[in-house]
């Protein structure tokens, strides 16, 4: 090591001789990475509290709802069955059915939408939620039922006309929406009562299908939405192969949520067949964890009573999101103060904790070194790119470029993130201050809110000053 040292010295020592023949005697230079700099700027930029609201994350009402004065929600929950979608074979209205749930009104505030595909939703009514035409096609292969849950039909999920005509129905999604930046995320619903990958045998209806059959749902999934995190109800070995997230519809019910758990850790045999299935330890590195609070209990209980109960299933379930039934059945704002502590418990915090520019010795390039971290619970899990700009001392822009950070595989901890400065090398010499953003898709503008002080009005980050020499 004093070898080393001994050399290191004898390297800036002569380098120092180099830059004083060039007029260059008063620069400092120091050794990082294997390299020689000169003209090393760092920068610690302001802290600031975790954001309350951010987009792909928080409380996710219906999107037939309206926004409310007392919470943010950057998501709305779409829930739509088959027979809405499709009446007729091969024709979906998507600008009929995007009205119907509300979607246009949501679009205009920026906010993006969950979809739920279902084919089973049990109510008083007790209709059809398979189109007509489908139904007679597989010839009423299914139950008709009427149990504790509701009344309606469960279908065959193994009829092989039904699974062809599924695949088509995705088809014509996936070539709608994949390329949507509004459609956040899909929930893979399509099979069991309320697209809940789970049904009520008792009352006669057909065991839930096996995975033989359950994987061919998934990968059409897989097929029609190569573009978008999917999630799944339950844990089940393709879930954990393709990267996929989990919901959770009974969200802080403590037995159900603690069985919940154990699967995705250990795997479980399933109480809709007896099949043993694996678990997905981790998944939420990878794929959003999320789901809506129980019904067993007034929503006003998990964010009064029983908040910190409720924050520690969010922390313990890595959770970035919560709906549609959420703190937004609480019309008159009674638990604004609660609703917004869980939000910021919720998924992704970003911050900037360093930002470095240096020179390398011999050359006008200027680098960028900085230093995020990720306080929440999970990723973002989309790779937005990052904005990096330098303004001068008239406020004028003299440098914009994005940069892929690669920020949806950002979870909890510190991340770094080196770059070039592409054409500072060309700009004056003097002070500069430097700003940094994460642009939303829908937008092009910054549209991430950091755990940093220095906000700008158009949604960046002031870092700190920059001396170009």
């Amino acid at each position: 090591m004093r070898g080393k040292g001994a050399r290191l010295a004898g390297v800036l020592a002569a380098a120092a001789v180099v830059l004083g023949a060039l007029g260059y005697a008063a620069c400092p230079i120091t050794w990082e990475e294997g390299m020689l700099y000169r003209k090393v700027t760092v920068l610690e930029p302001e802290e600031g509290q975790a954001p309350a609201s951010n987009p792909l994350k928080g409380w996710m009402p219906w999107s037939t709802a309206q926004a409310s004065e007392h919470y943010d929600n950057t998501l709305v929950f779409a829930l739509v069955s088959w027979a809405q979608l499709e009446p007729e074979e091969g024709c979906v209205d998507f600008e009929g059915v995007e009205a119907a749930l509300n979607l246009p009104y949501w679009r205009e505030r920026g906010v993006r939408f969950v979809l739920r595909l279902v084919c089973d939703y049990p109510d008083d009514a007790g209709g059809l939620d398979i189109p007509q035409w489908l139904y007679d096609r597989i010839g009423g292969d299914g139950q008709w039922y009427d149990n504790q849950y509701g009344k309606g039909f469960s279908p065959n999920y193994g009829n092989p006309r039904l699974l062809q005509a599924h695949g088509a129905l995705l088809e014509q999604l996936g070539a709608h929406y994949d390329q949507d930046p509004y459609l956040a995320w899909v929930q893979l619903g399509s099979l069991g009562h309320w697209g809940e990958w789970h049904v009520n045998a008792s009352s006669g209806i057909k065991p839930f299908p096996e995975q033989v059959i359950t994987d061919r749902y998934v990968r059409q999934y897989l097929e029609a939405f190569p573009s978008k995190r999917l999630l799944l109800r339950r844990p089940y070995a393709i879930g954990g192969e393709a990267g996929l997230g989990l919901y959770n519809d009974s969200f802080a019910q403590p037995q159900s949520h603690d069985t919940w758990l154990s699967w995705i850790a250990n795997g479980y045999v399933s109480d809709q067949n007896g099949e043993s299935l694996a678990g997905m330890p981790q998944f939420w590195c990878k794929a959003p964890s999320g789901g809506e609070f129980a019904s067993g209990r007034e929503v006003e209980d998990y964010l009064g009573a029983g908040l910190e109960e409720t924050r520690d299933y969010i922390r313990r379930s890595h959770t970035t999101f919560m709906g549609p039934r959420c703190v937004f059945d609480v019309e008159d704002g009674s638990c604004a103060q609660a609703a917004e502590e869980l939000s910021r418990e919720m998924g992704y915090t970003l911050r900037v904790n360093r930002c470095t520019t240096r020179t390398p010795l011999f050359s006008a390039r200027m680098e960028l070194v900085m230093e995020w971290e990720n306080t929440g619970l999970a990723p973002i899990y989309e790779n937005w790119p990052i904005q990096i700009r330098l303004v001068d001392r008239q406020g004028k822009e003299v440098l914009c470029q994005q940069v892929d950070g690669g920020i949806h595989r950002w979870g909890t901890g510190v991340h770094r993130l080196c770059c070039t400065l592409e054409g500072a090398e060309n700009l004056p010499r003097g002070t500069y201050v430097l700003e940094v953003g994460i642009l939303d898709p829908i937008t092009g503008a910054p549209g991430v809110a950091l755990a940093n002080g220095g906000a700008q009005p158009d949604g960046s980050y002031r870092m700190g000053q920059v001396v170009k020499g």
